[in-house]
Formats: structure tokens, sequence, C-alpha cells
């Protein structure tokens, strides 16, 4: 008997080899995806907490504002607002902290910065700023003031800024 011719079969064939590595690029992407996420996670500043009316902001009344501008020695612009505080409460007032609110034209926030009342007190031929506790504010007394803005925004619409009392010291 003959033996059967064996039967060829052709080989198996191997798959193709990609040569872009998805797999490898998948990882790759799911990680940067995971280490940014964190990274925004992490880098989010909570907003700073809004700073409260002080209590006795209430006696404190604020009148005859103006603005006026000066140019300072090395050649940049610096804002005051002046005007008379009076305190219609009961204590003596020896600091007070405004947070002044410069808003644009739209009516958003463009600046906020938190600073005292300086009492303007004469030094000879011209008017100086000094600190409160120095000149305290008496039960119905009245007193004028000057604050000082040496960076406002540009976005600023010129108008008066609002003030808000956030802090009083007594004596």
């Amino acid at each position: 008997m003959a033996e059967p011719e064996p039967v060829l079969q052709p080989a198996p064939e191997a798959e193709p080899e990609s040569a872009v590595p998805w797999k490898a690029i998948g990882i790759g992407v799911a990680l940067m995806a995971v280490v940014v996420a964190v990274v925004i996670l992490v880098g989010r500043k909570s907003p700073p907490p809004a700073l409260t009316l002080d209590p006795y902001a209430a006696h404190l009344q604020f009148s005859n504002l103006h603005l006026q501008v000066a140019e300072n020695f090395a050649g940049g612009t610096v804002r005051y607002l002046e005007g008379t505080v009076t305190n219609t409460g009961d204590r003596t007032v020896t600091h007070v902290t405004l947070q002044v609110v410069f808003r644009n034209s739209l009516g958003e926030v463009v600046d906020k910065p938190v600073v005292p009342v300086r009492p303007l007190v004469s030094r000879g031929p011209y008017m100086d700023t000094d600190d409160l506790e120095m000149h305290p504010l008496r039960p119905q007394e009245s007193r004028d003031f000057r604050l000082t803005f040496e960076h406002v925004s540009q976005d600023w619409n010129r108008e008066y800024p609002e003030l808000q009392v956030v802090g009083v010291r007594f004596q």
C-alpha cells in the first residue's frame, strides 16, 4: 500500500505588526489626562473670603468726597480720595479699615484694595496724613481724611468708588 501523500497546509498567517504602537499611545494619553486633572484640582484656589462690614460701620458717615490725581517722583500716577468721616456713635475710634470698590463701565469690580483711613493733619505749610490712633475720632466728631491709591486698574470707570467699612478699633 502506498502511503498517502502528506497534504501541505499553508502556514498560518501572522498578524502584520503595526508600525504605530496604539496600545502604548492609549495608555500614555490616559495617564496624561489623569495628571492634568490632578493638577487642575490641586491647583484650584478657593476664592478669598468675602470681607464683612463691621457692625460699627453704620456709625461712620463719609461725606464731601473728592478725587485728586498727582504724579509721584517715579513718574507714576497717584490717586487720592479725600473727604470727611464723622463718628455718629458713642465710642472713640482709633482705626478704620475700608475696602474700596472700583468698577468698570459694565459695573464689574476691577479693583478692591483694603486701606486704612488716614486723617489729614497740618505739617507746617502743607497737609499730610497720619495714623488715626494718633488723632482718635471721638463720638460726634468729624475729621478730614485721605486714601491713597498708587495702582488702580486702567479699566476703572472714573466714578467714585464704593467705601465699605470692614474694620474698626476703639480706644
